[in-house]
């Protein structure tokens, strides 16, 4: 048997949904054009959600280099002229911010199904 290690997984960071359908998003969308249409159901919540989140510029350019482009941190942060912390800090913030929507899509389900 394994050994115990202290570790508590219960506080283990939830997973970002944003973050998850952004590493997919060129995999999800290629589903879509084979007529997929749960493909086509996250990609429409996904936009929606990101319209809603209402992300600064910065965060939009971040995520778009990182996941649109495919640049890695460091060229991206280079080519927005910051740190590379400092665009960790952007894309982390721009990720929980469309997180939130999904949030606020999940208790509004909940309640509609009492």
């Amino acid at each position: 048997m394994g050994e115990n290690t202290g570790a508590n997984t219960s506080t283990k960071q939830p997973r970002s949904q944003a973050r998850s359908i952004l590493r997919q998003y060129y995999e999800i969308s290629s589903r879509r054009y084979a007529g997929d249409y749960g493909a086509c159901d996250v990609l429409l919540d996904f936009d929606r959600a990101v319209s809603i989140a209402r992300l600064t510029r910065r965060q939009t350019e971040a995520l778009t280099l990182i996941y649109g482009e495919g640049l890695t941190q460091a060229e991206a942060a280079g080519r927005l002229g910051v740190r590379q912390n400092t665009l960790s800090e952007v894309l982390a913030n721009g990720e929980r911010r469309i997180d939130a929507v999904y949030d606020r899509w999940q208790l509004l389900d909940e309640e509609m199904a009492k």
